[in-house]
């Protein structure tokens, strides 16, 4: 209960509710140089709310779940981590969707299975 009950300044109060994910970044970060692993910081920002398929606009279907049209549906964490994923392929120079060219021009839509196989895949 230590963000609820300390009240200090607007700048302590921002590190305080930054420090666990910061020590916890940290850490990842600590233990992946040891075993040799590049580590890249991605910005979050929209990534939960453009689908990983198409890269359209997603709609809540739900509490938790959130719908494009191109048919794919999944939880907004899920939908948060795999673009998250995405966008740090894309910075190591790896071509993911929706970057490819049938995604781009509209003129395809994924079945179940491509779906499925694009979480196998990506994550």
């Amino acid at each position: 209960n230590i963000r609820d009950s300390v009240r200090y300044s607007a700048e302590l109060n921002g590190r305080l509710h930054r420090w666990s994910f910061r020590k916890l970044q940290s850490i990842i970060e600590y233990k992946a140089k040891l075993k040799g692993v590049s580590v890249v910081f991605v910005n979050p920002a929209r990534t939960s709310s453009l689908c990983p398929i198409c890269g359209g606009k997603l709609v809540p279907n739900g509490h938790r779940v959130l719908k494009c049209e191109c048919g794919f549906e999944a939880d907004r964490d899920v939908v948060g981590s795999w673009n998250i994923r995405l966008k740090a392929l894309k910075m190591w120079g790896v071509s993911v969707p929706p970057e490819s060219q049938p995604m781009k021009t509209g003129g395809w839509k994924p079945t179940r299975y491509e779906i499925n196989t694009l979480h196998a895949l990506y994550g």
